[in-house]
């Protein structure tokens, strides 16, 4: 006889993973949508503007948090243990210093 608890608690994972993976995929569209309808001479007036550290760490800071949502966000298994996403953070922006 299968385990009813463990069977709610796949389900509640996959859901989450589901949410997770929607979002990123939202996210991407709004980025890119916003791309598309902002005026290119003023998107390039504010990036010549930012200093290409800040640049740098934005692009960074993005590809990170579309990789952490693909990867199912807070859904992933790791995201259980207290701190652990706040420590990598912090170890990788160290890192870059």
């Amino acid at each position: 006889m299968t385990n009813p608890t463990r069977s709610l608690e796949s389900c509640v994972a996959e859901m989450r993973t589901r949410i997770a993976a929607e979002h990123n995929a939202m996210h991407l569209a709004q980025l890119t949508l916003a791309r598309w309808r902002a005026p290119l001479a003023g998107a390039s007036a504010v990036a010549s503007t930012m200093p290409a550290s800040q640049s740098r760490w934005y692009a960074q800071t993005q590809q990170h948090f579309h990789a952490w949502l693909a990867d199912g966000g807070f859904a992933r298994t790791g995201a259980s243990e207290p701190g652990t996403a706040l420590t990598s953070c912090r170890h990788e922006q160290e890192q870059t210093k």
